[in-house]
């Protein structure tokens, strides 16, 4: 993301529709990006004021730390989602849960059953499908088995 702009000294970018909660959306390569570019507004002489938040005016003290503490909230409440995301995963690997489906053996009664309809031969595969509310690469997978 490449951003590129021309302001006068003591002027402000109008930016709409962007509400607070966009930090805790925007990935953290984005969020760092607007700070990237609210840094090189400042650097030319020119504020950030949101419209729509009156505390987030960067070309005052009290604005800018605004600014840096939603910053700093946000990184601390995605590193906090991701950190109680992996002991939720390694609670469940604890119980023995690992997320995927259970493998399908040639003993389950779907696959029986479409076996013995495909050996059949007097049924049409579309038929059994249907019958067995399947695709037909799901039908094929379990006859294989």
């Amino acid at each position: 993301m490449s951003h590129a702009c021309v302001g006068m000294r003591g002027s402000f970018p109008l930016v709409s529709g962007m509400p607070t909660q966009a930090w805790d959306m925007a990935p953290e390569y984005y969020q760092q990006e607007l700070i990237t570019l609210v840094e090189d507004l400042r650097s030319q002489g020119v504020g950030f004021r949101s419209i729509n938040e009156g505390a987030i005016d960067t070309t005052c003290a009290s604005g800018a730390l605004i600014f840096n503490i939603f910053s700093a909230l946000a990184q601390f409440e995605r590193r906090l989602i991701q950190e109680r995301t992996k002991a939720g995963l390694a609670a469940a690997r604890a119980r023995g849960r690992n997320g995927r489906r259970p493998k399908i053996t040639a003993d389950d009664t779907k696959v029986v059953l479409a076996k013995k309809l495909h050996a059949d031969k007097s049924l049409e595969i579309d038929d059994i499908c249907k019958t067995l509310r399947m695709s037909r690469s799901t039908f094929y997978r379990y006859v294989r088995l």
